[in-house]
Formats: C-alpha cells, sequence, structure tokens
C-alpha cells in the first residue's frame, strides 16, 4: 500500500479492530494464538493488547493448555468495563440500545410513528427518555451513543443536512442529543454505519476495501477504501441509488429518471405487479415484497419470478457499476426484505460475474451481509467502539 499520511495511526486501529474481534469471537485466546491467526508479528500483538489491558477493555482470563512450555495466559473481552447506547432514527420508527462492549444488547426499545408530528425533538426525547429508564434500572454507565440516521449527514458536524423521507433539513442532532443526554455522540449516515457492521461483526471483519449496498425503501450505498469510508465534499459519496441506469427508465422521488432505486426499490417491485398481468398468480396488487419473494421460493409463481429476474437484471447493473468505479475486493449485499439473499444473490453473482467479461479481472466477490438484524444499530456500536479505541487515554469511562 503506498505510504500516505495517517497510515500508520490507520494501520494501528486496523490492527487493534482484528485483534479486539477475534478475542471477542473466540471467547478467550491466547497472545501466541492471536498471532497465528491474524498474521501479526508477536511484539505488535503484546504492544496492542497491553494497551487494551491498561484501559481495561481486555483482561486477563486464566492459563490456557500448555503444548510443552509454560502455560499461556488467556485473553478475553471485559464486556461489563463500559456500556454503549445506539439509536437508529429512520421513516418507520425510532429504536435505542444498549450493549456491553463486546457488542452484545443488553437493552431495545422500539416506537412506531408518534402520533403527532414526526418531529426531531419527538424523536430525541424518545432517546433520552429511553436511556434514563437504562440507566435507572440497571444502575451502570453509558460511555457514548452512535445515531444513525436516513439521508444525508455531516457526520463531523453531526447535522442532518437533508433526510427527505423524514421532511428534516440542516438539524444540528448531535448538539441536541448531546445537550439533552449529557453523552458523547457520534452521527452517521444508516448505510454507511451498516457497512462500518460489516467491518466490525461481518463474515470479513477488517477487510479494507469494499462496497456496500442496500435495497430496501429506498437504496443506498458506502465504499471503504484502505478501511476509511469515502465520504466525499458533500457528504454523498457512494449514492448508488440515485446514479442513472435508464435514462428513458421510471421517474425516480429525486426527480430524475431510470435511477437505480427506481428499478429495484421495495416500491419499484410492488409497481411491477401492476405492470404485469396478476392472472393465475397468488400475488394482487397489495401484495408486499416478502410476499413477492416467498411466492418466487415456494410457489414458483411466474409473476414473481418475472418480478425477480428484473429486480436480478437491474441490480447487477448497479454493482457491475459499483465495481467499474471503485474496484472494490468485494461487493455486500443487504435487503430489508425477508429471504432476499436467498431469492437473487446467486443468480446475482452468477449475472455480475458474466458482465466483469473483458474488464478488470478482478475477481470481486459479491455476497450478501452476514450481520443480521439491527445492522444500523450494530454499526451505531462500532462508531463509538472506534472512537474509543482510537483515543482510549482520553477516554474517561467509569
Amino acid at each position: 500500500m503506498k505510504s500516505k499520511k495517517g497510515s500508520f495511526s490507520l494501520m494501528k486501529r486496523m490492527n487493534i479492530n482484528l485483534i479486539i474481534n477475534l478475542i471477542r469471537k473466540s471467547g478467550s485466546i491466547s497472545r501466541i494464538d492471536i498471532a497465528k491467526k491474524t498474521g501479526l508479528t508477536a511484539a505488535t500483538v503484546t504492544n496492542l493488547t497491553s494497551e487494551l489491558l491498561e484501559f481495561g477493555i481486555i483482561k486477563e482470563y486464566s492459563m490456557g493448555a500448555s503444548t510443552g512450555g509454560r502455560k499461556p495466559v488467556l485473553l478475553k473481552m471485559n464486556s461489563k468495563r463500559f456500556y454503549l447506547a445506539s439509536a437508529y432514527i429512520s421513516p418507520m420508527n425510532v429504536e435505542v440500545a444498549v450493549s456491553d462492549c463486546g457488542a452484545e444488547f443488553v437493552f431495545y426499545r422500539h416506537e412506531k410513528p408518534f402520533s403527532d408530528e414526526f418531529t426531531p425533538e419527538n424523536c430525541i426525547d424518545f432517546i433520552a427518555k429511553s436511556l434514563e429508564k437504562f440507566v435507572s434500572q440497571s444502575g451502570c454507565t453509558i460511555a457514548g451513543l452512535g445515531v444513525g440516521l436516513h439521508g444525508i449527514v455531516n457526520s463531523e458536524e453531526g447535522i442532518i443536512v437533508n433526510a427527505p423521507n423524514l421532511g428534516w433539513k440542516n438539524v444540528a442532532i448531535k448538539r441536541i442529543i448531546e445537550e439533552k443526554t449529557k453523552l458523547p455522540v457520534y452521527v452517521d449516515n444508516d448505510v454507511r454505519l451498516m457497512a462500518m457492521a460489516e467491518t466490525w461483526f461481518g463474515a470479513d471483519q477488517n477487510i479494507g476495501d469494499f462496497a456496500f449496498l442496500y435495497v430496501g425503501r429506498g437504496v443506498g450505498g458506502a465504499v471503504l477504501s484502505s478501511g476509511e469510508l469515502m465520504r466525499g465534499k458533500r457528504e454523498s459519496a457512494a449514492e448508488i441509488g440515485h446514479t442513472v441506469i435508464d435514462m428513458n427508465g421510471p421517474l425516480c422521488e429525486c426527480g430524475k429518471r431510470g435511477c437505480l432505486q427506481a428499478h429495484v426499490s421495495e416500491s419499484a417491485m410492488q409497481k411491477r405487479l401492476e405492470k404485469y398481468s396478476v392472472t393465475e398468480s397468488v400475488l394482487n396488487h397489495e401484495s408486499d415484497c416478502n410476499a413477492i419473494v416467498d411466492a418466487y421460493l415456494n410457489n414458483g409463481d411466474e409473476l414473481a419470478k418475472k418480478i425477480i429476474d428484473d429486480e436480478i437484471r437491474f441490480l447487477s447493473v448497479g454493482v457491475s457499476n459499483l465495481i467499474s468505479t471503485f474496484d472494490p475486493c468485494c461487493v455486500v449485499i443487504s435487503s430489508s426484505i425477508k429471504n432476499f439473499d436467498i431469492a437473487v444473490m446467486e443468480k446475482l453473482s452468477q449475472t455480475v460475474n458474466e458482465n466483469d467479461i473483458g474488464r478488470l479481472e478482478n475477481n470481486c466477490v459479491v455476497r450478501y451481509s452476514t450481520v443480521g438484524e439491527r445492522a444500523v444499530l450494530k454499526g451505531a456500536v462500532a462508531a463509538v467502539l472506534s472512537e474509543i479505541y482510537n483515543n482510549p487515554a482520553e477516554f474517561n469511562a467509569t
């Protein structure tokens, strides 16, 4: 990798994340085995684990089995060292969770759209009261709060620039929540947090270069390069959902025609029910996307097959564009639609590979996310953990 300013600190952070995730997933593990499994030198492992021990993020657990010499000391997460809060303000509801520093959720609440206006004040009040309830019941201290939001978010200043589905513009969400909760708050776009969750809790943890594509009510994207999220001048980098794949295509809610989102989002799939005949189908014009996928997988429904085939065809163009533009090692797909992975991933990966013939031949892997449910909340936890691990000496959790 070419040398660049900050590359040493970036590599250190990535190595710390790698070690922490290995300890977290292993339950307990020796320094020797950490070095073997990560490929890091014994000296690097010793130095980094010493820092983590000093800060109390990990602890020495017990003696491991001897292989002929002195029994190795095992390390494990000090999961009760502090607690982390996360929240997700989506167009559908507000979710609040608290996890230990091993990223295991110990508290969860969600609220559907409020009876009155869905305002920043209402959402923030729900978040603050939820966290007050956890603290009063548990007596535990929360170290920080990560917040995921839909739309364009200025993460550095903590401002919602524009969230069309919420009707919010230029809301200083970070400042308002910090004043209300007295916690350090870290704010980011929901899809970027999903991508961050993938690097911490997914199948390919610590992968440095990958693209992420989310399909749901909207279509969002994120790209990591050398372990860093690409943001762009206006914090709208990798907005793959609003790249045009057909200039004569359907009108997108952004005002352009033929955007990827207008072809593959949940509403786009449902509109195809109106386009195609529903004769001799288990579906009707009121069927949602979960029903479409279910009819495709379990009923061999011809209408569902047409819709899913179109979904794969258009989605393959978007994925191919991501590969051509960013040259990632991997493209990770995620969706709110139940069993979306079973319905589309095998054929999608095959179609993308066929489209790649004669191009860069980078053997980019296309796979489905393994993070599971509440990916935004997990990504928000990762955002707080990342800040703590980057600046352990400045962190004063008790």
